[in-house]
């Protein structure tokens, strides 16, 4: 039964490689070769163990629901240009984690853990080996009487992750062969990392956005929690799905999430993924922190046409309405375009300093390649990752 089971994971966690567009893995071609895989290092001598970077017990290693947790990690890995230990440090937490338990962040409760923050007296149903018997030697020496005491620690818990992404028709630019920031490319691959990262971590990931709604603009929304949905979220964010949501998508996405308190609990991630050159109100941004989600904007733009502007005076320039309208010659002289070059990055940095007055840590993308993608979020972590020490 148990090499049953652990062949049916299998062909789970192959099949949904190929969904995505991925082969089948090159060293898992059975349930025994998976076997290996996950308990021997990978593929090179000074490699870490994959259970060990899970944190996984001994006695967890056999159990087939920490195998196919396992594999559908690995069916994702090669997918992206990050290792496991990259990937496990994404998600930075900025407070304190209200989550699920069993991750890899400390979290505001305390609990099982590994970090210890003090201690108490023990009390029926303590486990021995949170006993500190140095501590309670010292004490019972003290008081001339036997006393125990038990070390507390700080509940391990994984985050609970929501992707919202923006599909208004000006995120569908640019399309092959125009050498600019393809924005969908963009979309895709930053959300391949975000679930990576959370599958990682051992937590949950959601998605929402507005493509397909019609005029009234109904959300897409795929709750955290359920642990078959994270292929739809790939799924449904690639370059293929419509870009025709409403104008004000973010800002109904972040009303919509409001109404969905008991799914996303405080200290959520909450990535948003836009070029923001519609943003919504400050209003909408302050509705959102006062949840105590931990909101991160990401901003996808062009850096030649978004993010600044070309030199290209005196030069007939074609310009279409990113909704379908017909391109049409426009010509600016070069004063117009130093002016279109000095507001777009004034709007550029205004957006960033609004962000940073909310409260919140921003993340800038200008290129579709995956490493850079990938690079602008480990930097960002990295930040996010000094600044808590600062504070």
């Amino acid at each position: 039964m148990r090499e049953s089971g652990e062949r049916t994971l299998l062909v789970e966690a192959q099949h949904e490689r190929l969904l995505l567009g991925g082969g089948p893995h090159p060293l898992a071609r059975d349930a025994a070769q998976l076997r290996m895989l996950l308990l021997d290092p990978l593929g090179e001598p000074e490699a870490p163990r994959i259970d060990h970077l899970l944190g996984l017990h001994r006695g967890e290693r056999d159990a087939q629901h920490t195998l196919g947790k396992a594999a559908l990690l690995l069916a994702r890995l090669d997918r992206l240009d990050l290792g496991l230990e990259q990937l496990l440090g994404v998600l930075v937490p900025r407070p304190r984690l209200v989550g699920l338990p069993f991750g890899e962040h400390r979290s505001a409760r305390r609990g099982a853990g590994t970090d210890i923050v003090g201690a108490r007296p023990y009390l029926p149903g303590d486990p021995v080996a949170t006993i500190d018997w140095r501590a309670s030697a010292r004490l019972s020496a003290a008081r001339d009487d036997d006393e125990f005491v038990v070390r507390a620690y700080q509940a391990d818990e994984a985050p609970r992750v929501v992707v919202v992404c923006d599909r208004r028709p000006a995120m569908g630019i640019y399309a092959a062969p125009f050498p600019w920031l393809r924005k969908p490319a963009v979309l895709y691959a930053a959300t391949q990392l975000i679930v990576s990262s959370a599958v990682a971590a051992r937590g949950d990931v959601g998605s929402l956005d507005h493509a397909g709604g019609g005029p009234e603009g109904d959300a897409y929304w795929l709750p955290p929690g359920g642990r078959g949905d994270r292929w739809l979220i790939e799924q449904r964010q690639a370059p293929e799905t419509a870009f025709d949501a409403p104008e004000d998508s973010v800002e109904r996405a972040l009303a919509y999430l409001g109404r969905m308190r008991s799914a996303l609990p405080a200290g959520s991630f909450l990535f948003i993924l836009s070029d923001f050159l519609a943003p919504p109100p400050v209003a909408a941004w302050l509705d959102a922190g006062a949840h105590r989600w931990d909101v991160v904007p990401v901003v996808i733009q062009d850096p030649v046409w978004e993010q600044s502007f070309p030199d290209v005076g005196s030069v007939v320039v074609p310009v279409a309405d990113p909704s379908g309208g017909r391109p049409r010659l426009v010509r600016l002289s070069a004063r117009e375009a130093r002016a279109r070059r000095g507001a777009n990055e004034a709007r550029l940095a205004r957006l960033l300093d609004e962000f940073a007055s909310l409260g919140f840590d921003p993340l800038v993308v200008g290129s579709e390649h995956p490493g850079q993608i990938d690079a602008a979020f480990l930097d960002w972590a990295d930040l996010r990752r000094t600044a808590r020490w600062q504070r």
